[in-house]
């Protein structure tokens, strides 16, 4: 048995696949052409040979050519190219006992060399039956000469130790050109047929990849590191962004459903290509999400790596139109329960806030405006909506900055999205609030209290009606308690733990329709106190200050104005950081004075980066334009590490001499300027 499998792997390695692949076709067809011109010089050579032998050089010629025959149908009419390589090692070996003929005397040995040379060159037909047929050849030619001629075959009368010595050179040469010959054909001719397995294999792995591909609903395209369009892509990417051309830019083709993001796509590409910030950092930079044809696209990017150097990205886009659908109904749930909330708490505080953004919505479709003004108007809604827990609206306000950040306008369809975030707030707030709202009043019960005390005590009726007019004015008590609500809020979304609050509103009322305007900017202040202003609990504790952060509200009436106090025991300002900015916008900055008015100049901002919250310094140049309408007076006192005090003090001509409540006595906590 196992001698069996031992004769089967000699035969195995002997014999070719009987399948001739068109690689080795076409190889041997152009081997056996330049065979037969070979052959066709050995008659030439043939008659040199006898010439210089001094035998007959006709007969040399003629048996030459006679030879010929043989390898010349063989090439004209065999249809397998390895039957015509097997004639020509018969022929060849032929050509060589002609040689040994007719080169008689002192030169018949060197003859013999022939034999050798051809056996290796044989060897190019990549056939180790090739070599066999050749071998086999010749020792019957030299066995059948030496037996009836012994010196036909060498120049002298050989023995059969000479005879056999020569075969066995023959056989070991045979060995090693039938080695040399399968080794060519398994690693050169049958290379074709591997790669042609391999190619089949790929192309039917590549059918199943693409399969696949083409049944998920994720777009999916390789990226070169040049941002090019690098290979095939998935059947869903032609779907929802329109098939890319073959390295075709990523910027480009984008461009063509989304400019800006186009634009913008080819901005971070340009720093990914300068490889100064980190990868992560730059990928970041790239588009997230485009709109197509009412559908949301969600782009992401993948980083491929080729012996840890950036390759490329792996781009996938994925439709998020039905889960953006599903937040913002999940949203709207969230946030028409937190409107019920507010209405069940703060019935008139709702109603008026609808009221009051419904005026900004207006207003900022207006496009006489100025931009800069426009800017405001939209901060101010974000504080607003933001502080009534609107997250819809203030995020569409959000992302509405930025949009008129980089494109230094607002579009028609920014304002038509906008105002449809807002009906949606809007229908819910009519649901919940009646308008009949606007006709009440609501009575503290100490003012019942004293209202009863005074019909008890018959006070003069003139007194009681100018109480009970006084009970149309509005209780700032219950503007800083609004405000009050949203820094907790704030704080506590900016891990800046809890908050001791206080609100001293002194009794103080005024009439509502001449402060709104005020009151809805006051945000800025109480946002920016927050945010920039208030350490993190294990700030203050590592400063010594008491883990809680303390924020007085307060207003109060001194003489004849109004004063409206939001102070902080913060980390202050950091008047360098201002003059600094202020020298690089051209800013004026030489006195306080100046550095106050930077802090309230349009865009002006310190913080490094912009967020839902602040940075794009809006927020107190609203406050100063709210202030200077009702010709009032802004004061900002601070001093590094130990917190900020802003003031605002409004004539009482300006609130149309309709103010009651208040005294000196009750003045708020401030501080000195420091600069």
């Amino acid at each position: 048995m196992k001698s069996d499998g031992l004769l089967r792997r000699f035969f195995g390695y002997l014999v070719l696949p009987a399948e001739v692949s068109a690689f080795e076709r076409q190889y041997l067809a152009r081997m056996t052409r330049i065979g037969l011109v070979v052959f066709y010089l050995h008659v030439p050579a043939m008659m040199i040979v006898a010439a210089l032998a001094g035998t007959s050089v006709v007969r040399a010629g003629l048996y030459a050519a006679a030879l010929l025959v043989g390898p010349t149908l063989a090439y004209r009419y065999f249809e397998n190219p390895r039957s015509v390589t097997k004639t020509y090692a018969f022929a060849a070996m032929c050509l060589g006992g002609l040689l040994v003929s007719i080169g008689r005397g002192p030169m018949q040995i060197e003859m013999h060399f022939y034999f050798f040379v051809l056996v290796a060159l044989l060897a190019v037909f990549a056939d180790p039956l090739v070599i066999l047929v050749a071998a086999a050849t010749v020792a019957l030619h030299h066995l059948v000469l030496w037996i009836i001629v012994p010196s036909a075959v060498f120049n002298y009368e050989a023995s059969l130790w000479s005879v056999t010595v020569h075969a066995l050179f023959v056989v070991l040469e045979s060995i090693g050109a039938c080695f040399v010959a399968r080794s060519f054909h398994d690693n050169v001719v049958g290379l074709d047929r591997r790669v042609q397995t391999r190619t089949q294999e790929l192309i039917a792995q590549m059918t199943r990849m693409r399969v696949l591909l083409d049944s998920v609903e994720q777009g999916f395209v390789m990226l070169s590191a040049e941002g090019r369009i690098a290979g095939e892509h998935s059947a869903a990417l032609g779907r929802l962004l329109g098939a890319p051309e073959p390295s075709e830019h990523a910027w480009t083709w984008i461009s063509r459903v989304d400019a800006t993001a186009g634009a913008w796509m080819e901005i971070a590409w340009e720093a990914i290509a300068e490889d100064v910030l980190p990868l992560e950092v730059t990928l970041d930079q790239l588009p997230k999400r485009i709109l197509r044809d009412a559908r949301t696209l969600e782009l992401g990017y993948r980083p491929l790596a080729v012996n840890g150097r950036f390759d490329g990205v792996l781009f996938v886009v994925t439709d998020v139109t039905s889960r953006v659908a599903r937040e913002r109904h999940e949203g709207e749930r969230r946030e028409a329960f937190a409107l019920f909330e507010r209405a069940r708490e703060d019935r008139s505080g709702l109603l008026e806030f609808a009221n009051e953004s419904a005026s900004i919505v207006e207003a900022i479709g207006d496009r006489e405006l100025p931009l800069r003004v426009v800017k405001r108007l939209v901060h101010t809604l974000k504080g607003n909506a933001a502080a009534f827990d609107c997250s819809s609206v203030a995020e569409e306000c959000h992302a509405l900055e930025t949009r008129i950040d980089e494109n230094g306008e607002l579009s028609a369809f920014d304002v038509a999205r906008l105002r449809e975030r807002w009906d949606r707030v809007a229908a819910v707030v009519s649901r919940l609030v009646d308008e009949k709202n606007r006709a009440r009043l609501e009575v503290d019960l100490d003012d019942h209290a004293a209202l009863v005390r005074m019909l008890l005590h018959g006070v003069p009726r003139r007194e009681i009606a100018r109480a009970l007019e006084e009970w149309k004015l509005e209780p700032t008590a219950t503007r800083l308690a609004r405000l009050a609500e949203h820094a907790r809020g704030l704080a506590q979304r900016l891990a800046k733990g809890a908050l001791d609050l206080s609100i001293e509103s002194n009794g103080v009322r005024t009439p509502p329709e001449r402060l709104r305007t005020l009151w809805s900017v006051l945000l800025h202040v109480v946002r920016n106190a927050i945010d920039h202003g208030i350490e993190t609990p294990a700030e203050r504790v590592a400063l010594g200050k008491p883990e809680r952060a303390r924020l007085d509200l307060s207003t109060r009436v001194e003489r004849d104005a109004l004063v409206i106090v939001v102070a902080d025991d913060g980390r202050g300002i950091d008047w360098t950081a201002v003059r600094d900015r202020a020298r690089s916008l051209g800013i004026p900055w030489s006195t306080p004075a100046d550095l106050q008015r930077a802090l309230c100049t349009d865009g002006f901002s310190t913080k490094a980066e912009v967020d839902e919250y602040s940075g794009r310094g809006i927020g107190m140049s609203a406050v100063a334009s709210a202030c200077e309408h009702l010709s009032g007076v802004l004061r900002i006192a601070s001093v590094p590490g130990r917190g900020t005090s802003v003031q605002i003090r409004i004539p009482f001509e300006a609130l149309g001499g309709r103010v009651s409540g208040g005294g000196d006595r009750h003045a708020s906590r401030e501080l000195e300027v420091g600069t």
